[in-house]
């Protein structure tokens, strides 16, 4: 008996609710009249498609927690704003058939120094430590730079990157990098992509002493830039960049390909984003107004397929 009457109850409930849907949709989005039974009928499921799908692309906290009342966005280089690593795999590939070891296997993992990536590979057991190697691990990631700025060339920005640094600065952010890549190869890159006057200040690996995931590179741009690790807002895309903006302190974006599962990333990452498209325009919109918006774009659409 008392599953009947909650069974009716729902169902007056949602009827109810698909009625008030399927009314607004016929006398404010122009919709036909014959349509009405079907809005009221599938309206309820429709909103709760909705719901589900902004919480799945937009968990709390919304864009507005992360961003409102912050100062400074920090964007890292390598993955985040270009997908360079097969550029550097190209590079090493080049160097080490240069100086003879094209059989050794490169592991190069995001956010890892090339300095770092030579030292392990010259450690690996496949290295023949008996073998006359002239080559230092500085010299070798010497090389590799050379290469890489020999094969950079038509990169393409993330995309929404233009627009969510054009928003960004609208409303009041400064902008700044962060990279371990060494300077003369950042300041190069830049140049090359057309954005070496975007940002306010750089830091790069060999401005500090510890590269991330050591926090000190965050925590000295915070520093130079006059804030707190608390006002910065930092997109990043590896694992060991991730590590040592949340480390610092600082609300972290991951701009996500999928590589790494996101339960290797640290606890307290905002989002996983594709990339920057679903920023510029939403950075201080609630979830409730993203949903609010995304209901009536449906309206407008449904409304025009009706004409």
């Amino acid at each position: 008996m008392e599953l009947t009457s909650g069974l009716n109850m729902f169902l007056i409930f949602y009827l109810a609710v698909g009625f008030i849907y399927a009314s607004y949709i016929l006398l404010f989005a122009g919709d036909l009249w014959y349509a009405f039974p079907i809005n009221m009928l599938f309206g309820p499921v429709y909103i709760v498609q909705v719901i589900f799908k902004y919480r799945k692309l937009h968990p709390n906290p919304s864009y507005k927690d992360v961003f409102y009342g912050k100062k400074v966005a920090i964007f890292d280089l390598d993955g985040t704003l270009i997908d360079s690593s097969p550029i550097w795999l190209d590079a090493f590939s080049n160097v080490k058939f240069e100086v003879g070891l094209e059989a050794l296997i490169i592991d190069f993992p995001p956010g890892v120094g090339i300095l770092d990536c030579w030292k392990n590979l010259l450690k690996s057991p496949d290295f023949d430590k008996n073998m006359k190697f002239e080559f230092t691990p500085e010299q070798l990631a010497e090389k590799t730079e050379v290469e890489y700025l020999s094969l950079f060339e038509d990169v393409a920005l993330t995309e929404g990157f233009w627009s969510v640094a054009a928003d960004l600065k609208e409303n009041g952010f400064r902008l700044a990098l962060a990279s371990n890549t060494n300077k003369h190869v950042v300041t190069e890159v830049l140049k090359r992509l057309g954005i070496e006057n975007v940002f306010e200040q750089i830091i790069c690996g060999d401005d500090v002493k510890k590269k991330k995931p050591n926090p000190e590179m965050y925590k000295t741009l915070a520093k130079n830039m006059g804030v707190k690790p608390k006002e910065c807002v930092v997109f990043e895309d590896a694992v060991v960049g991730a590590k040592a903006s949340v480390a610092a302190g600082m609300e972290t974006v991951v701009i996500w390909n999928g590589e790494y599962d996101q339960d290797v990333y640290p606890k307290g990452i905002k989002f996983f984003l594709p990339d920057f498209t679903d920023l510029p325009g939403n950075l201080f919109k609630t979830n409730k107004e993203r949903v609010l918006e995304a209901a009536k774009e449906y309206e407008e659409e449904i409304s025009l397929a009706n004409q």
